[in-house]
């Protein structure tokens, strides 16, 4: 039977001689037999390296290394989520947004969480709630965005 893993983690280059494509590289080298998918790779500046750096032991905290990685959601500037506000899911029911989080462990991680018409409490990606419904996927859907802001939220806003 097939496997997939999934593979998390940090690697710091002290020297800063490297890049994420060497590091995609050189990780993907040794997988005898195996398919590599996709590795996602992101890079970030640490500064000048001192051994004393949190940052040097197996056991650091993965918010020193998160720290590093300000996540930066594409959002037009016109598609702003706020509290309060109630918008349309692209398969037609509606929700009432009650915060703007941030991930405690993954700083710069921003979540939308809000109300169903149910009740239910959901929480959602910043970048996946303002983003494009998947036409491809759902060729049926009539909106542009996963959650579209209602009428009446846009001219209290304007």
């Amino acid at each position: 039977m097939a496997k997939i893993f999934k593979v998390s983690g940090y690697i710091v280059d002290v020297n800063g001689d490297s890049n994420a494509d060497e590091v995609i590289a050189e990780v993907s080298s040794d997988f005898d037999g195996m398919i590599n998918q996709h590795i996602h790779v992101e890079e970030a500046d640490i500064g000048k390296w001192n051994d004393e750096s949190p940052l040097n032991y197996d056991n650091c905290d993965l918010a020193d290394c998160e720290k590093y990685f300000k996540r930066k959601v594409p959002v037009d500037n016109d598609r702003n989520v706020m509290a309060g506000q109630v918008y349309r899911h692209f398969k037609g029911h509606t929700v009432k947004v009650l915060h703007i989080a941030q991930d405690t462990e993954a700083p710069g991680q921003f979540y939308v969480v809000y109300e169903c018409e149910d009740g239910a409490i959901w929480s959602r990606s910043y970048g996946m709630f303002v983003s494009e419904v998947d036409h491809v996927k759902y060729p049926n859907a009539k909106q542009k965005y996963r959650f579209e802001l209602m009428e009446s939220d846009k001219n209290e806003t304007d």
